[in-house]
């Protein structure tokens, strides 16, 4: 198999396992109510993953040169601030992910 066909058979797989994981709870729920469980899980989850993310993000910033982790702590400050201030998740994010590029190119220069 050349490496062109085995990149779109992964591509391919993965998109299906996409697309049926988030369409399989509208299937399956579509004529009657949603279970507690379920329902608490929606509540929950979202937070859970934000903060295993940030976790993700932080986890050598206390290990790594004081430049780096002074770069990782200023983007977490933005992602914080400009959510706080504008409740968009997409600015949010690209914003500090932006800050993060800049940060990590000017402050060795420092």
């Amino acid at each position: 198999m050349s490496p062109f066909v085995y990149s779109l058979c992964i591509v391919g797989i993965a998109s299906l396992t996409t697309i049926v994981t988030r369409a399989l709870p509208f299937v399956l729920f579509r004529r009657r109510a949603l279970p507690p469980f379920i329902r608490y899980l929606g509540t929950i989850l979202p937070a859970s993953i934000i903060i295993i993310l940030i976790v993700y993000c932080l986890r050598n910033s206390f290990t790594a040169p004081f430049g780096e982790s002074l770069c990782a702590l200023l983007s977490l400050g933005a992602v914080m601030v400009l959510h706080r201030l504008r409740h968009n998740m997409l600015l949010s994010i690209g914003g500090a992910t932006l800050l993060y590029m800049l940060l990590i190119r000017l402050v060795p220069l420092i």
